[in-house]
């Protein structure tokens, strides 16, 4: 399949071939740069690692290297799941994109809209932290001034961290028992 996905888009890139990177117009010279992306400032997970190790020489190249390979890796585990009922690739879906807002961490609450379906359908307690959490950084547009970024986000994804510890416990809360109960 990602095979299919690249040749599909490169089939759409070849009307275009002739403009070169062009074609990407904003995004590529752009838009990285006003994100804060090309820096690596407005990344959550960089911003703290910068607050307690420092910034280094080409720490955004070895982040997007690795948040890329994190990525992969877990969609790559979620292709060979096992279980392919309907329930669980959706529930699959809905993580591999919270797992892309933990590492990517966008900047504004419209971004977060697409896990919007995922709350009705998955019901998951990370979910609903993450759409519910989103309208803080609608907040923080009008607050930027009195409310750093990197502590909204520290928020909103802190919460979204502890959702999924919280998912994690409660489903092995239940082992944990019945293993105490048979010795």
């Amino acid at each position: 399949m990602p095979l299919v996905v690249i040749a599909v888009i490169a089939l759409c890139y070849l009307p275009y071939l002739s403009v070169g990177w062009g074609v990407l117009g904003f995004l590529t010279k752009g838009y990285f740069n006003q994100e804060g992306i090309v820096a690596g400032n407005d990344i959550w997970l960089l911003s703290l690692w910068r607050l307690v190790f420092g910034e280094h020489e080409r720490d955004v190249a070895v982040y997007v290297a690795l948040a890329g390979l994190v990525l992969m890796l877990k969609g790559l585990m979620v292709a060979r799941s096992s279980d392919h009922s309907i329930a669980s690739r959706v529930a699959d879906i809905n993580m591999l994109l919270l797992l892309a807002f933990l590492l990517w961490s966008p900047n504004y609450p419209w971004y977060f809209l697409i896990v919007a379906p995922f709350a009705a359908l998955c019901g998951s307690a990370p979910t609903w932290v993450v759409s519910i959490g989103a309208l803080l950084l609608s907040e923080q547009l009008d607050w930027d001034f009195y409310i750093p970024r990197v502590v909204s986000k520290s928020i909103l994804f802190g919460g979204l961290l502890l959702a999924w510890a919280f998912v994690v416990w409660r489903t092995r809360m239940p082992r944990t028992i019945e293993a105490r109960l048979l010795q």
